[in-house]
């Protein structure tokens, strides 16, 4: 392996290292706001507390899941 080819795997580990704790700690962030706001819906709107918990589950997930790719989209 050559020097040039050593070089640029280090260089790619360290982007992807980046990304993976970037991509991270923005699902952390957009989760918890998810798991907030499906909270709040449960007590605040009638309609809402009669929705099924995998229904609300897949609303939070889907919050986590867009913070996590698109800050981990963002730092590139």
């Amino acid at each position: 392996m050559s020097k040039t080819a050593r070089r640029l795997e280090g260089e790619v580990d360290q982007a992807y290292a980046i990304q993976v704790a970037a991509g991270t700690k923005a699902a952390a962030g957009y989760g918890a706001f998810g798991l907030g706001a499906v909270t709040l819906a449960h007590h605040t709107w009638p309609f809402f507390r009669h929705q099924t918990l995998p229904f609300k589950a897949f609303l939070v997930s889907v919050c986590e899941l867009n913070g996590y790719q698109g800050d981990s989209r963002r730092l590139c």
